[in-house]
């Protein structure tokens, strides 16, 4: 029963797959205010305190599934403005882009924020931008997925805080020029078909291929992979470049039996794209599948350094240390993470892998008990039994009153 070293990026990247699919589809309370949407300047003492407290109550919101309160703090009329800027529409194509954005908004129809309700979601801190302050949260999905996720925000007159954008580093693009791609087949046309004025050769290719890339987000959200790679290995070379494209198919070729390409897919993304903040996160699982496990560490702190201390990042560690067959370095990271990320069923799995490799069975116990009662899993106790692996720890006195307990259940 070993925890997979690879986290699923499928649920990282869902907010990409639902602007592509979900056309207008959005759910929030429209934020609106006479004040600019300038740049935010540097918090003073009380403010940094007052954004502290609102990125936890956000953080909640999200976790308890609460989307009244989660949307309720978005500007989406200057999401839209980004996203519309350098594209030409006419008056009447802008009007219905915009107000079938944001009926959808009103209509509660579900949106990017609704594809991470309910998971668990952790405020990390204010941390500056290029010289912006922006709020850093956690992102893990019920199957351990993670990402992390940057708010521009401003403040308004009232001392309120108002998000304005978002990048989600696993999509390695602002939610804005998510939007984007949606409003390009309904820019301008010419007479003679053509749209104009697309402001860059990356745009026009999305616009030229929009019914590809939206059959492409379908079959990868369905977990049709062999079809989708299909689709993305017939896109023109320029989209197979695109990073936030190309992120979206990470998962579908690291479930490919061939890992060669998925390795090959890592190394071009990482190469084209050597700046882009979210490439470490990326890079984890490409230098674990390669044993190159000081590289894998490396990256991880190249995360923390952008971040902040994450305990999850603790859990990350802990899967190299068990990669590597250093498992005793692996319970020592846990115990502290399981303390702080209790309710993260990832960090019980790792806990107990940890644990029964170094024979603490009355820790490798009280993992499966808490994977049991707290998040209802079933464990297969006689097959279990008859693997080797499991063979100390049943015959231990922590072991043989686990399945004194759980005698019957099989």
């Amino acid at each position: 029963m070993k925890v997979p070293l690879f986290f699923s990026y499928t649920v990282a990247c869902a907010a990409v797959i639902v602007w592509l699919v979900g056309g207008f589809r959005m759910e929030g309370v429209l934020v609106t205010s006479d004040d600019p949407p300038g740049p935010t300047p540097q918090l003073t003492e009380e403010q940094a305190k007052a954004a502290r407290e609102f990125g936890h109550n956000f953080a909640d919101a999200i976790s308890m599934g609460n989307i009244d309160q989660a949307e309720a703090v978005f500007d989406y009329e200057v999401l839209l403005d980004r996203a519309l800027q350098g594209i030409r529409m006419t008056p009447a194509q802008l009007l219905k882009f915009r107000s079938s954005f944001l009926e959808g908004i009103r209509r509660r129809e579900g949106g990017v924020l609704n594809s991470i309700l309910g998971s668990h979601y952790r405020f990390l801190g204010v941390r500056e931008v290029d010289g912006e302050p922006q709020m850093v949260f956690r992102y893990v999905s019920a199957n351990g997925g993670f990402d992390y996720h940057r708010y521009q925000f401003r403040i308004d007159r009232f001392g309120r805080f108002i998000f304005t954008d978002f990048f989600p580093f696993m999509a390695g693009d602002v939610v804005s020029a998510s939007l984007r791609r949606l409003a390009l087949p309904v820019a301008e046309t010419t007479r003679d078909g053509s749209t104009s004025e697309i402001d860059d050769e990356m745009s026009r290719a999305h616009m030229d291929h929009v019914d590809d890339l939206r059959s492409l987000a379908q079959k990868i959200a369905t977990g049709e992979h062999e079809a989708a790679r299909r689709i993305f290995e017939k896109l023109p070379e320029l989209l197979r470049r695109d990073r936030q494209l190309v992120g979206t198919v990470i998962p579908v070729y690291a479930s490919s039996k061939d890992e060669g390409d998925y390795l090959r897919l890592i190394e071009e993304l990482a190469a084209a794209n050597p700046e882009d903040p979210s490439m470490p996160l990326i890079l984890i699982d490409y230098h674990l599948r390669k044993k190159e496990f000081d590289e894998a560490r490396a990256r991880i702190s190249e995360i923390e350094e952008q971040v902040g201390e994450d305990s999850y990042l603790d859990l990350q560690r802990a899967l190299v240390h068990l990669e590597e067959d250093k498992p005793a370095a692996a319970v020592v990271l846990m115990r502290s993470v399981v303390a702080a990320e209790g309710n993260i069923e990832q960090a019980w799995w790792t806990l107990m892998q940890a644990a029964l490799e170094v024979d603490e069975h009355v820790m490798t116990a009280s993992a499966i008990h808490r994977l049991k009662t707290g998040f209802g899993r079933r464990f297969s106790f006689d097959q279990m039994k008859s693997d080797a692996t499991y063979e100390a720890f049943f015959s231990s006195p922590a072991g043989k009153a686990l399945l004194e307990s759980v005698a019957g259940e099989g």
